[in-house]
């Protein structure tokens, strides 16, 4: 790439974090979005004729995710892909596949739903790598660092960017945040990305927290946008609804995003919010990180307020009536007494 994209020290403490864990479910969370926001790019692919479909889970870690999609995916891309009209070329082959969006879409939500509930994602029963082809990439997991090759028609960057230091290296102008962001942008045709927007309950060896950045959703904007015109003028990133409350999402260059956020609202009614702060049972916690996590349950009701009152702001009241959000308002009400919601 040319610059750096990882702090020596940070990597070290992050493995550590990583090592000894079993792999984790906590990233099916955001199954949901990865594959509704990959529906809105899929009818406009290339037919997988020369090569696959590319998807790039930037940041893995030890999460799911990738297996996931590559199960949830594959049946649906051999059944659109062996279909005549909707593996077509050209415009009568893409109207065929939006036609066939919505319905694409409710297969592979169904199919995601069990995988989210039993936290167990079995693999393929016939893989297709000629149709798919699915890779993770973590610069501090051991196996899976380096760098891959080529671009992708859609990349996932899922509460990864706050773990990297906003700092320049020695001799260099541009931050690590900054280069990582580009990198995503520059490897991603589409991309979907969240971040979050408070501490980490995870502490490193060293004391510091896990999460390196802690803004609110519009300065996270703030220092992607410029990231992402560095690869692109002509390119486009939306801020989006974040179902983990504490979070902020975004997308690039989705060509059938609806302006309403009625597909992110309706996940929202399905699958409910996202909830990061609870133990993790792959990981033992310290006297501190469980200190901690106490701390941050208070956070988490200031934080989310705030970040739906700045929703709110930007695009209406709407997701107030949404049940889980609703809910979860009337629940924290006397906590967040400070920021009240009028209802």
């Amino acid at each position: 790439m040319g610059y750096p994209l990882i702090d020596s020290k940070r990597t070290a403490l992050d493995a550590q974090m990583n090592a000894g864990l079993r792999p984790q479910t906590t990233g099916l969370s955001y199954l949901p979005e990865a594959l509704y926001y990959f529906a809105q790019v899929l009818p406009f692919l290339p037919v997988p004729k020369a090569k696959p479909i590319r998807i790039l889970d930037f940041g893995a870690g030890r999460s799911l995710l990738a297996e996931a999609m590559r199960s949830v995916l594959t049946p649906v891309l051999v059944q659109t892909y062996s279909n005549p009209e909707t593996k077509a070329s050209g415009i009568s082959g893409i109207m065929a596949r939006l036609l066939r969006k919505d319905r694409m879409l409710d297969q592979m939500l169904d199919a995601a739903a069990p995988l989210m509930r039993k936290k167990y994602v079995p693999s393929p029963s016939r893989p297709r790598p000629d149709i798919l082809d699915v890779v993770r990439y973590d610069p501090a997991l051991r196996g899976i660092d380096r760098m891959p090759p080529g671009t992708f028609d859609f990349v996932l960057c899922l509460d990864v960017l706050q773990c990297v230091p906003d700092k320049a290296p020695r001799g260099r102008y541009d931050t690590l945040l900054e280069n990582v962001a580009r990198a995503v942008f520059k490897k991603g045709r589409s991309a979907f990305l969240t971040v979050s927007t408070r501490q980490s309950a995870h502490i490193h060896q060293d004391g510091s927290n896990a999460h390196c950045v802690v803004a609110d959703p519009n300065k996270w904007y703030d220092k992607l946008f410029p990231c992402m015109l560095d690869t692109g003028m002509e390119r486009s990133l939306e801020p989006v609804f974040s179902r983990d409350l504490t979070g902020a999402a975004f997308t690039l260059d989705l060509p059938l995003l609806p302006q309403d956020h009625e597909g992110a609202y309706a996940l929202t009614r399905r699958f409910g919010l996202i909830d990061h702060l609870t133990p993790s049972a792959s990981k033992p916690q310290s006297p501190a990180e469980k200190a901690l996590l106490s701390d941050l349950q208070a956070v988490k009701r200031v934080v989310s307020t705030r970040n739906l009152t700045l929703w709110c702001q930007e695009e209406g009241p709407h997701i107030l009536k949404i049940p889980p959000v609703r809910e979860f308002i009337e629940k924290n009400r006397q906590a967040a007494s400070d920021q009240p919601f009028q209802l």
